[in-house]
């Protein structure tokens, strides 16, 4: 989005999705994508400090929300070997 600062991972944008910040989101499924915000100029992406040097993209998935209550999945395998 911007040119390379001098932060040593300025190469790569900041991206928040729902709230958590990553420097790569290969996890995240563009079909899942609600809302994208872009943040380009200096001012908007103050808050999130150095990390913000080449820009912040705010994403929003459709299953992430507020003021929802936390879920906690587990998958688990046990076995016996004689």
């Amino acid at each position: 989005i911007r040119g390379l600062g001098t932060y040593s991972d300025a190469t790569s944008l900041l991206y928040g999705v729902d709230g958590m910040f990553y420097s790569n989101i290969d996890f995240l499924n563009p079909n899942d994508i609600k809302s994208m915000n872009v943040l380009k100029d200096a001012s908007s992406s103050a808050i999130y400090g150095v990390r913000a040097a080449n820009g912040v993209i705010i994403i929003e998935t459709k299953s992430g929300g507020k003021n929802r209550k936390p879920t906690i999945e587990y998958n688990g395998y046990t076995g016996i070997q004689r």
